[in-house]
């Protein structure tokens, strides 16, 4: 805990307690069951102006893996009173509070703003909601869930246990759709059994099983297994590394992700357009601006290759996240691609979060033109014209939405 209070000082000393990424940082080792206080990352927190979404989510994370796990639901009001964004990995942390507090009524409101905003067919969440409703008691509203699950991922499973009970030995065809399976559901313990199964009979795992393997203990969360089995490949291709690549990306594990780029070039392999997407997606969840900045120069540079609307997008994600707005914005201008309105969603979102209102009604009016048929591009523009004071302009915003018969939705 010294340690953590000597970096919060030197922060403030070199001015960097306004920096998003550092204080980030902070809060996640703050809130450390071995060295942090959840006191102390809770004052931090209260003294940060605008928390971004990995602030409010590591402090919900905390209080739902404390002895006050109501703070966390509390904490989540206070997320929405703030219409601070929210993403996939902020309700697998409410609903544990809720497992543990057995909170079925606060559980059912949650399922539907998860609902409402979109969340529904997301693998942690719907899990989570599973979790809770079992322990519940409510097998009913479990059951329903579990339907309304994707019925392929369910099918492929269901056939793989079917071909076990008749006696039939699957192929490697029918273990990499059954893996696949488990990794888009978030099915762990089934993806470890059919590992298991693997090993016991003695199939070899080739480049597509291995692939497949990677990608569902990556997905599942268990990034030490997926490191294990990928090191145990007797070949490793590009397919293989990125998929590597891709969960440490995932899990905001950025320096992972660059240390096993460049052991990828030393042992003389190609990375793909797929490889970069992973990368830079890895830099700008973990902050990386330089190296993120580095690793798209490189594209053209040395690896010939021209980055798509996709890189595009994560470069304006990670200067965004940086606050480095204006140079996001050069970035979208000067491209050689016809900028889509995801590439100008991501920079409207970043200037919401950092309080650029100016900048942001910019781009919300872009948005309007360019993607009018989505009721969120007007709410967003009319949150930043209240928030800058501009009322008139707000419910402006709010009429045009409801003359194209757009509704709000609220929780």
């Amino acid at each position: 805990m010294v340690e953590i209070k000597q970096i919060h000082a030197r922060l403030y000393k070199t001015g960097l307690i306004g920096d998003p990424n550092a204080v980030s940082r902070l809060l996640a080792s703050s809130i450390s069951p071995d060295f942090g206080s959840l006191t102390y990352a809770r004052k931090v927190f209260d003294e940060i102006s605008r928390p971004n979404t990995f602030m409010w989510n590591t402090m919900i994370r905390g209080y739902s893996k404390s002895n006050e796990p109501e703070a966390a639901l509390l904490l989540y009001h206070q997320m929405l009173c703030h219409s601070a964004p929210h993403n996939a990995y902020t309700f697998p942390f409410l609903l544990k509070a809720c497992s543990t507090l057995s909170a079925l009524e606060e559980t059912q409101q949650i399922h539907a703003h998860i609902i409402k905003t979109g969340f529904g067919l997301d693998v942690y969440a719907t899990n989570s909601l599973l979790h809770v409703y079992a322990i519940s008691g409510c097998i009913k509203s479990a059951h329903l869930l579990f339907e309304r699950l994707l019925e392929r991922d369910i099918d492929a499973l269901n056939l793989f246990c079917e071909m076990l009970i008749a006696g039939v030995k699957p192929d490697n065809v029918a273990l990499v759709i059954s893996l696949s399976a488990c990794a888009h559901l978030g099915a762990l313990d089934q993806g470890r059994w059919i590992h298991a199964y693997i090993a016991k009979n003695g199939i070899k795992i080739d480049r597509i099983l291995g692939c497949v393997l990677i990608d569902m203990y990556g997905k599942c969360g268990d990034m030490e297994e997926a490191l294990e089995v990928f090191t145990k490949l007797e070949k490793r291709g590009t397919s293989e590394w990125t998929t590597i690549i891709n969960g440490f990306a995932i899990h905001g594990q950025g320096e992972e992700a660059l240390d096993l780029f460049v052991q990828m070039n030393k042992a003389g392999i190609k990375p793909n357009l797929i490889t970069f997407t992973a990368i830079l997606t890895a830099c700008s969840h973990a902050g990386l601006v330089d190296d993120g900045k580095s690793m798209f120069k490189s594209m053209t540079t040395v690896y010939r290759l021209n980055p798509t609307i996709e890189h595009y997008g994560c470069m304006v994600d990670l200067l965004g996240r940086a606050g480095l707005l204006m140079e996001a914005k050069d970035l979208i201008e000067k491209m050689p691609l016809k900028p889509n309105a995801a590439i100008w969603g991501a920079l409207l979102n970043a200037c919401w979060i950092r309080g650029h209102l100016e900048l942001g009604k910019q781009i919300g009016k872009i948005l309007l033109e360019i993607d009018p048929g989505h009721g969120g591009r007007y709410i967003h523009l009319a949150r930043i014209h209240a928030a800058a004071g501009e009322w008139d302009q707000a419910v402006e915003v709010r009429s045009q939405m409801k003359q194209r018969s757009f509704k709000t939705s609220r929780v």
